[in-house]
Parts: structure tokens; C-alpha cells; sequence
């Protein structure tokens, strides 16, 4: 009779052990499933941080795009209105300034001025198109080139049409197709976006399938990649805070070229001929031109560079910019 006792102990015991192991796998189920869903929300959030700075990116450079427009009819009002002064000479004029501002510079400015108004009469400019973030990040030859006859060529070309980082944050195109044909690019000094960054990246709703320890080194992977996550989204943040202070300096470069306008034309509303302006008058000319050729400068400076990143010394540029600013600023009050 012994014997059934015994062999009933023993599939008693292994029915505990089997029990216990069926324990321990769901523990190890629960375990695997917190470890994915820890991961996944990790990631979820580092690419909503990302998505919310791209958004706040794209919208600052449309707006610095736009601004950009307006200051280049600004400037092409500016270039008619000192065409109507007779027998210039502002070589006459020394107000002990570093800057060059001659007929030369004058003529520089006209040119250049009448090729910007052309290319951007080429290009759509609505909100959304890609065209104003482009022009926003870059100078207006950056942004759209130009054909070898002068002609505006229609749409983004060179640099701005195949940046990576352009294309990402605009929905412009890498040539036309958009970021949607540049998923797994490399931007913003060698991080990668689209799929690679996207929550999607790794199979994380899969996870829970695997085991315990292919759970933890997935998630040991989606450590390593919110970390790229967090470089990008420092990156685009950098970008954001330039892109803003150049909007700010754009708005108080616009307002004095409204001044210089202003004075310019008090000015040839009296007289047009050179030879019978004052002293005082010559010298507000000269500075009027001063005040363009600031213009032009700003116009030119880019907040990215060939290769989609932020240009270091833009800040320096803009701060040197606000200076001058203020420097003309007074001479027409």
C-alpha cells in the first residue's frame, strides 16, 4: 500500500514544481510587459517632445521666411526711391565710417535686390509650401538659385531642395518628394529621423511575446535611442531660440527701414538733384544707404548650413546686426 502513497507524494510534488514554474513564467509574462510598455512610453515621449519642437521650428522659420519677403519690398522701394536722385555722389560724403556706401555699393544693392524680387516672383509663397521655411533658414541664392540666364527658377533648387534637415522640418522636399522619401536620414550633425526615431522603431507591441531577458535588451535599445531622441529634440530647441531672435531682429530692422524710407523721401519730395542737397541731407542719403546695406546683410545670414545645422556664429552676426541697428536708429529721430 506504500506504494501508491509514493507515487502519489511524487505527482503531488511535480504538480507544485509545475505550478510553481507556471508562476514564475507569468511573472516573467508581467515583467516583460512592464519592461514594454516602460519602453514604448520612453520613446512615445521623447517623440512627442521631438514632434512639439519640429512644429515650433517649422512655424518660426515660415515666420522668419514671410518676414524675409516683406523686407525684400522693402528694400526694392528703397532702390526706386533713391533712382530718382539726380547727379549722386556719395563719394563726397566722410563720416569716418569702416562701411563702403558709394554708387558701387549702391549698384551691388540694386542688383542684387532685382534678382531676389525675381526669383522669389518665381516661387509659391503660401504658408505650408515649404518656400518660406527654406528662405526663413536660408539666404534668398540658398533657398532658390537661379537659372544661368537670371531667369527665377520655379521652386527650391540646390542646397535648400536636397537638406535633409529642410526637408524634415518643412515637409519641403529632398528634390520635391518631401521628408516622406527621406525617412532614415541623417540630420542635424549625424542623428537620424524617421523610422529609426519614430515610437515605431522597434516591435515594442511584440515585446510581450518574447522572454524576460529579450525584453530587457530591447529595452536596453530603447535607452540608447531616446538618447538620440534627446539630442534631436536639444538640437531643434537651439534652432527654435536663433530662428526667434532673428524674427525679433528682423521686426526692428523692418521698422528702421521704414524711418530711412521715411527721411529719404522728405527729402526728394523737396528736391531731387544732388548738387542742391544740404550737407545734413547728403549725409541722411548715406546713411539711408548704410541702412539697406545692413539689410542686405541680414537677408544674407542663414540659421543652417550645407549640411542641414545650425551655423554657430549666426548669433554673433545678429548681435552685431542689433548694434548697428541701434547705431541708425538715433540718427533718425
Amino acid at each position: 500500500m506504500p506504494i501508491p502513497f509514493i507515487l502519489g507524494g511524487a505527482a503531488a510534488v511535480a504538480g507544485a514544481v509545475g505550478v510553481k514554474k507556471g508562476v514564475d513564467a507569468a511573472t516573467k509574462s508581467i515583467e516583460a510587459n512592464r519592461i514594454s510598455k516602460d519602453a514604448k512610453s520612453l520613446l512615445s515621449s521623447g517623440q512627442s517632445q521631438i514632434n512639439n519642437n519640429r512644429y515650433e521650428v517649422n512655424e518660426a522659420l515660415e515666420k522668419l521666411g514671410d518676414g524675409k519677403v516683406k523686407l525684400v519690398k522693402q528694400l526694392e522701394r528703397y532702390v526706386r526711391l533713391m533712382n530718382q536722385i539726380r547727379n549722386i555722389d556719395l563719394e563726397e560724403i566722410d563720416l569716418s565710417t569702416s562701411e563702403i556706401a558709394n554708387e558701387e555699393a549702391f549698384h551691388q544693392l540694386e542688383t542684387y535686390t532685382i534678382k531676389l524680387t525675381n526669383l522669389l516672383a518665381g516661387v509659391s509663397l503660401s504658408a505650408g509650401s515649404g518656400v518660406l521655411t527654406a528662405f526663413g533658414a536660408y539666404s534668398g541664392a540658398m533657398t532658390f538659385g537661379a537659372a544661368s540666364t537670371g531667369a527665377a527658377i520655379k521652386g527650391l533648387t540646390g542646397v535648400a531642395a536636397t537638406n535633409a534637415t529642410l526637408a524634415y522640418l518643412g515637409g519641403g522636399s529632398l528634390a520635391a518628394g518631401g521628408y516622406g522619401m527621406a525617412g532614415g536620414t541623417m540630420i542635424l550633425g549625424g542623428l537620424v529621423a524617421g523610422p529609426a526615431v519614430a515610437v515605431g522603431g522597434f516591435a515594442l507591441d511584440a515585446m510581450a511575446d518574447k522572454q524576460l531577458e529579450t525584453s530587457k535588451s530591447e529595452a536596453e535599445k530603447a535607452k540608447s535611442l531616446h538618447k538620440q531622441q534627446q539630442l534631436l529634440a536639444v538640437a531643434l530647441e537651439n534652432i527654435h531660440m536663433v530662428t526667434n531672435s532673428f524674427n525679433k531682429l528682423l521686426l526692428d530692422v523692418r521698422k528702421l527701414q521704414l524711418k530711412s524710407d521715411k527721411a529719404l523721401k522728405a527729402i526728394i519730395q523737396e528736391k531731387i538733384d544732388w548738387t542742391l542737397f544740404t550737407k545734413y541731407e547728403k549725409e541722411t542719403v548715406h546713411t539711408t544707404l548704410l541702412v539697406a546695406q545692413l539689410v542686405k546683410g541680414l537677408l544674407e545670414t542663414n540659421v543652417l548650413d550645407e549640411s542641414g545645422e545650425l551655423v554657430t556664429e549666426t548669433n554673433e552676426k545678429l548681435n552685431e546686426i542689433e548694434s548697428r541697428t541701434d547705431e541708425y536708429r538715433v540718427k533718425f529721430q
